[in-house]
């Protein structure tokens, strides 16, 4: 899912994907999006921290909570909130916030859930490699250190600063 209030943004990273077989949904705002992310699958979502009338972070933030009541839920072995799912929406999507270069600090990353951050405009083989990761590992943390690996070189080579912070990378 891509969520940005930009049409010109939503379609450029819809055509990275689409042609690589991909499915895309998008969402122009903070609101839609959440609402998609409780109701569908995702193994991807890059959210925009400018989203209206609820910022991508806002929305992260909520969704954060949504997905939280749902594990806690579970672990007390009351099944699903929705009788209709077997599995916890989107507990293992990959969530990338975007920005046109403001960097968020640790704690954005730590209560909302996202694992990365670029900012615009979004570097479009480092959309692909981020796809690859997805496809080729099941957790979390292997994409992750897949990603950190292959975007230090991927970013260095083409002169761009990389930032880490964590275990999360950060393209400047």
């Amino acid at each position: 899912i891509v969520m940005d209030s930009s049409t010109t943004v939503r379609k450029i990273i819809g055509r990275v994907y689409e042609a690589r077989g991909c499915i895309v949904k998008n969402a122009d705002n903070g609101v839609t999006g959440l609402n998609m992310l409780t109701e569908e699958e995702f193994d991807i979502a890059l959210v925009d921290f400018d989203l209206p009338p609820m910022g991508g972070i806002d929305m992260m933030r909520q969704f954060k909570a949504v997905l939280d009541d749902e594990i806690a839920w579970r672990e007390k072995g009351y099944g699903s909130t929705s009788s209709k799912r077997k599995k916890i929406l989107n507990e293992n999507m990959l969530l990338i916030g975007i920005s046109d270069g403001i960097a968020p600090s640790e704690h954005v990353y730590d209560d909302n859930n996202m694992h990365l951050y670029c900012t615009k405009p979004v570097n479009t083989d480092f959309l692909q490699m981020i796809l690859k990761a997805r496809k080729s590992h099941d957790s979390l943390d292997e994409m992750l250190v897949y990603i950190e690996t292959n975007a230090a070189k991927l970013l260095n080579s083409k002169n761009k600063p990389v930032s880490r912070s964590a275990s999360k990378i950060v393209p400047l």
